[in-house]
């Protein structure tokens, strides 16, 4: 009869970031969140009604951030108050993400 494995134990946490807004102690578990203030961008947005015509076009609000989870570090996208609507991306794909945006604007007038 073989037994099954026993469980993963988690990657211990990493030391809390510089860059970390949380309150939490050093030696948290290791499934701790790190999570920097967010910095908010100002803009301005279109949203579209369903039959594809212009519905709106209003100010908004980009808050984007840094996140750690078990060692690895993200960046969000999205409200700071509603972590669970943002768009989570890693550091590679924001990299790529803004060389693309900036080769598009460049191209630009």
């Amino acid at each position: 009869m073989s037994w099954p494995d026993p469980p993963r134990a988690l990657k211990p946490s990493s030391p809390c970031p510089s860059w970390c807004a949380g309150e939490h102690e050093d030696h948290a578990a290791a499934d701790v969140s790190h999570r920097s203030e967010g910095i908010t961008v100002p803009g301005v947005e279109r949203s579209l009604h369903p039959n594809g015509d212009i519905h709106a076009i209003g100010v908004t609000e980009i808050t984007i951030g840094l996140e750690q989870t078990r060692g690895e570090t993200w960046v969000w996208f999205g409200s700071d108050q509603f972590a669970r609507q943002s768009t989570v991306l890693s550091i590679e794909t924001t990299k790529r993400l803004m060389r693309a945006v900036t080769a598009l604007l460049d191209d630009l007038p």
